[in-house]
């Protein structure tokens, strides 16, 4: 009828005013918020999987550098804690402040407050994997050592060795590229090699239509000269039986 009704924004400027001092102007307000690590719950000790998604409220909460440090606060689906995760510039990961824990990892050491800064700790497993490589570094020294028995002519026996393996090893690798050289062209290589399916389908089709022309059931085989002089040399009538036979013990 022509008429426009009036459009009602309070809901949209409640929601403007809702965001406060820390809201999408200065980056905060309620967004959208992924756990980026298997964690558990301190309250139930309920698990919360790496990818759960929470409504969480952003609000910044210091900084490392010249790098912001973002704090977010949401309830657990488990028990309604209240979770409190950081980011933390410094190891380029997230810290729990309070509400749970990050599993498998110490990532949830408490705010110092007098530096203004807090521990992002250290993920155990990558260091039981570097002891566990230095323990194996130093294993393999000392069985050299009593390999060699601390005998200079012996270790250097050992070097030379190791440098006549090293030798062969890249002469292999020359080799291997060599043989490589002329399969560089990723393209022209594939072209190649479709073409030849192309043109193996091609004869296979046509051998298997022959096949059905001819009324065979089972699928042909490409013809073959040798083929050709066996069947030209089969004798038919009353003396086939031994000009066949003769021609048998001459094959053999």
């Amino acid at each position: 009828d022509g008429y426009y009704h009036a459009v009602d924004d309070s809901r949209r400027r409640q929601r403007r005013a809702g965001d406060g001092a820390g809201g999408k102007a200065k980056g905060g307000g309620t967004v959208r918020f992924e756990m980026p690590e298997d964690a558990a719950c301190a309250a139930c000790g309920a698990a919360c999987g790496r990818g759960v998604r929470f409504n969480a409220r952003k609000e910044r909460a210091g900084a490392y550098l010249s790098s912001p440090i973002w704090q977010f606060t949401m309830k657990a689906t488990c028990c309604g804690a209240t979770f409190v995760v950081r980011t933390d510039p410094q190891s380029a990961g997230f810290v729990f402040v309070s509400g749970g824990r990050f599993r498998h990892t110490r990532r949830n050491a408490p705010v110092r407050a007098e530096e203004g800064d807090y521990w992002a700790g250290t993920d155990e497993r990558a260091a039981e994997r570097a002891e566990r490589e230095r323990a194996q570094l130093r294993q393999g020294r000392r069985e050299g050592e009593r390999t060699t028995g601390g005998d200079a002519m012996a270790t250097l026996e050992r070097a030379q060795e190791d440098e006549r393996i090293a030798k062969a090893a890249t002469k292999r690798m020359d080799e291997l590229y060599s043989a490589a050289v002329p399969f560089g062209d990723d393209y022209a290589s594939n072209a190649a090699l479709r073409r030849d399916m192309r043109a193996r389908r091609k004869a296979e089709k046509a051998l298997e239509s022959e096949g059905r022309q001819m009324g065979v059931g089972v699928p042909l085989l490409a013809r073959d000269p040798s083929d050709a002089a066996a069947a030209s040399a089969v004798a038919f009538g009353s003396g086939g039986a031994r000009e066949n036979a003769k021609l048998r013990r001459r094959q053999a």
